[in-house]
Parts: C-alpha cells; sequence; structure tokens
C-alpha cells in the first residue's frame, strides 16, 4: 500500500460520531480553564474599561425599568404568646408573690414565708425556665435578624446610585459582565487551541508518525532523496570515499 492510497485526514472531515464523541471529552472545559485564569483575565478586563464610562453606554443598569423587583422592606417578627425573658420568669408577674429568694439566674431558693424549696420542685421550676428560655432566644434570633436586614434596606434606600460608577452600573453588575466576557474569550481560545492542536495531528497522521504497526507492516515506505550535480572533478572523485556526504575525508583515504 502507498500512501497515496489512503485518504488523507483533515480537521473538517473528521467523522460526526468522532467529533460528538470528543465534544462529549470538552464539556465543562472552558468553564474549568476560567476557573484556573479568572483573576487574571479579569484583572485585566478591569484595567481596559477603567475610566472609559463609553464602555457601558447602553448597558440597563439592574433594578432599573422595572426589570428586576425592588427589595420589600423586611417585616418584624410577631412575638410568641407567652414570651417572657427567663431571668424574671419568676420575679415579675403574677409568679412574684410566690417566692422570697431566688439564685444566680433567677431560679427560686425559697418560698415566700423563707421556706426551702424542695429539690423536686426546683426541678419542675428549671423544665418551666428553660422552656421558657428556648422560646425567648428564637424569638431574640429573630428580632436580630430583623433589625439587621431592616439597617440593611433602609442603607440601600437612603442611598440610592451610591457605590455605582461608570454610568451608574454597579460594581457587582460589572464584576458578572467581566465574568461572562472573560469566559467567552476562555472558549474561543479553547476552540482555537483545539482545532489547531486537531491539524497538527492530521499532519502527524497523514506524514505517517503515528501508524500502527499492523500498517506499517505492508506500506510502502518512500523515501525522498535530493540528486546531488557535482561538476567539479577532484570532488566528484573524493565523493566515492565520502558515502555520507559530509564533505570531510580521513588522511587514511589519501595513503
Amino acid at each position: 500500500i502507498f500512501n497515496d492510497d489512503l485518504r488523507s485526514i483533515t480537521v473538517d472531515a473528521i467523522d460526526p460520531k468522532a467529533r460528538r464523541s470528543a465534544a462529549k471529552a470538552f464539556t465543562g472545559l472552558p468553564g474549568t480553564c476560567m476557573d484556573t485564569v479568572q483573576h487574571e483575565i479579569i484583572a485585566q478586563l478591569e484595567a481596559k474599561t477603567k475610566g472609559d464610562p463609553s464602555i457601558w453606554e447602553g448597558v440597563q443598569p439592574e433594578g432599573a425599568g422595572g426589570k428586576s423587583k425592588k427589595s420589600k422592606a423586611p417585616v418584624a417578627p410577631k412575638e410568641p404568646k407567652g414570651l417572657v425573658d427567663p431571668a424574671v420568669i419568676f420575679r415579675d408577674g403574677k409568679e412574684a408573690d410566690k417566692y422570697g429568694e431566688y439564685d444566680d439566674e433567677g431560679l427560686p431558693t425559697t418560698k415566700a414565708d423563707g421556706t426551702a424549696l424542695a429539690d423536686k420542685a426546683r426541678k419542675a421550676l428549671e423544665k418551666q425556665r428553660d422552656k421558657a428560655k428556648g422560646v425567648w432566644e428564637k424569638h431574640q434570633k429573630a428580632v436580630q435578624s430583623y433589625e439587621e436586614a431592616l439597617q440593611a434596606y433602609k442603607a440601600s434606600e437612603e442611598g440610592g446610585d451610591q457605590g455605582t460608577e461608570e454610568g451608574g452600573i454597579s460594581e457587582e453588575q460589572r464584576t458578572k459582565s467581566y465574568h461572562t466576557a472573560g469566559l467567552s474569550v476562555v472558549q474561543q481560545l479553547v476552540e482555537k487551541l483545539t482545532l489547531d492542536r486537531a491539524a497538527d495531528l492530521a499532519l502527524e497522521i497523514n506524514s505517517g508518525k503515528r501508524d500502527p504497526p499492523e500498517l506499517e507492516a505492508v506500506l510502502v515506505l518512500e523515501v525522498q532523496e535530493e540528486e546531488e550535480v557535482i561538476t567539479e572533478p577532484v570532488l566528484r572523485a573524493l565523493r566515492r570515499f565520502d558515502g555520507q556526504r559530509e564533505n570531510r575525508l580521513e588522511l587514511s583515504c589519501f595513503k
């Protein structure tokens, strides 16, 4: 078999099945590459667009034009029924007249007449106090979350467009745009490098560098040598002893 009898491989002529298999193998590759170089790419994009508001012309700020929902004011949590501070549950209210002395945690140690409370009675009061404590702490956490959310809401309402640059585009929106643009660049580079590598492989295959042993066994090896034309008589005579065509002879050739 001669090389001319074999079909040459080109990137465009790759079998569709092979293309699909390759596509599956490369799934997620641009994203993986982007994760590796995103800091460098985003930094370069930021540097190229910094101080040039024209870059953002025509870009609609997020939240403008009714395209995104306006944040709603947080709602205060409802107070649970029977909510009471566990530290004063037995000191205030209807329980106050029943007891005389209390420990550091507000748990009664004596009755109103000074009689020490029995262990059984104290344990019952501890269970009551612990139950009230669980409800109290849960509500306090909800109140704290509400207050933090309320402060953030007020700051966003009062701040308006503060913290935005480059034509009113917020930093968060710009970062998203940089990432999207960077991913697009990486995708194009991956496609280019993949096609370039495919072209190199096709060239190696067509030249026989990747022939399997069973093909090499039946393939006629073609060797192309350029014919040397020598017109000088002495050099032609010396060439008889210079089989490697190195243009040099051992002294023994002259004996």
